[in-house]
């Protein structure tokens, strides 16, 4: 089984780390680089508040303007901060991604350091203040991501599952050249464990339809598990099904729909489908090496809705595959199987691609550890 093609030109800004030690302002680090490096790529700020001031420009110059107080989903009790940040034309003409400090659980010095993230594909006016906020232009706003709504899910905070004092954030961010394809994921105690997707499809199945073809994924990904982190379960979005998660800390919402869209005003989800057999990706059953060949697999991703009235396969990822994750299989009698976060391929020392949990997806060539010692591996 040979190497996929990698077709787009990407750009990575990889191994960005921060220790944790207990500070609430270094769970705050996530998104505050993740911003810095959107503007940086083509993304700009119309609109944003530090809790104290509103502004139509970048009030987020540090950690300190992070301010999480008890700003619940637009809670208009107390000041909080926020943004809005407007994508590249190439992903819409007003795409707008919205980033709020908002933290039920607590506020002030102690927020727990939820995120609530929204896109809105016709954008967002510039109003809002320190207490509320922005509101969307029409009706295609949509929620990708409320971490403390999920039943207690850490996955949703920023999406990067568990975190614990001692261990340190590592956010591997790409996009392609053309800004097409936006991608962040988010590692912490030597697994991948979070990842960020913003994206215009190239393939689509029906461009006529869905004229706007882009998603949004604000998830947990890989072996996410609140006791040793690799869990007993396959910990991998592709499998919908709760009896695939063994804790809501494993995958929160991935066991229903990975991704957003907006199809020509209906908000659906996204699933990323793969070869499969029985109710099983083959990455998952069969995770092996080929006996013949001796590679591992590496499968398309696929974009499928079942939402009434746009359900089907609707697209294809841009190079993005599937792969053997390394997870428990007691039912094929082994005790691991699969590659391990920050593996790279192939073994000639190119480390063209890296896999995250069960997605592979292009790589610098870059020796250092994406996650943690790799194994190189064809």
């Amino acid at each position: 089984m040979g190497l996929p093609t990698v077709t787009k030109t990407w750009q990575f800004s990889i191994n960005n780390t921060r220790f944790w030690n207990g500070d609430v302002w270094d769970r705050r680090w996530v998104p505050w680089t993740i911003k810095n490096w959107l503007v940086t790529n083509g993304w700009t700020v119309r609109r944003s508040s530090n809790s104290s001031t509103v502004a139509n420009s970048d009030l987020w110059a540090s950690l300190g303007n992070l301010a999480y107080n008890y700003g619940y989903n637009g809670n208009s009790s107390y000041p909080r901060s926020w943004i809005v940040l407007r994508a590249p034309s190439a992903l819409g003409s007003a795409y707008d991604l919205f980033l709020a400090c908002s933290s039920p659980n607590g506020g002030g010095s102690s927020g727990c350091g939820d995120l609530l993230i929204k896109v809105c594909q016709a954008g967002y006016n510039l109003d809002g203040n320190t207490y509320t906020h922005p509101t969307a232009v029409g009706t295609d706003q949509y929620l990708c991501r409320y971490g403390s709504s999920d039943g207690g899910n850490h996955g949703g905070r920023y999406g990067v599952g568990r975190y614990d004092w001692g261990y340190t954030y590592r956010l591997h961010m790409m996009c392609t050249s053309d800004q097409k394809q936006f991608r962040i994921v988010i590692c912490c105690n030597g697994y991948a464990q979070g990842i960020w997707i913003f994206e215009r499809l190239d393939t689509v199945e029906a461009p006529t339809v869905w004229t706007e073809p882009v998603i949004a994924n604000i998830a947990a990904i890989g072996n996410i598990n609140t006791s040793d982190n690799q869990g007993a379960s396959n910990n991998d979005p592709f499998i919908a099904g709760s009896t695939q998660y063994s804790s809501a800390w494993q995958a929160g919402w991935c066991k229903s729909n990975i991704g957003r869209a907006l199809i020509n005003g209906q908000a659906v989800g996204i699933y990323f489908s793969s070869e499969y057999i029985a109710s099983d990706p083959m990455a998952v059953q069969y995770g092996v090496r080929n006996e013949l060949t001796n590679t591992w697999p590496m499968y398309p991703v696929g974009v499928a809705v079942g939402d009434s009235g746009r359900r089907g396969h609707q697209g294809m990822m841009t190079d993005m595959w599937m792969g053997a994750a390394g997870i428990s299989n007691h039912n094929a009698g082994n005790s691991w199987w699969g590659v391990l976060d920050g593996e790279t391929y192939p073994s000639d020392g190119s480390r063209k691609f890296v896999q995250f949990g069960n997605l592979i997806m292009p790589w610098t060539g870059s020796a250092a550890s994406p996650v943690s010692t790799p194994c190189y591996v064809y």
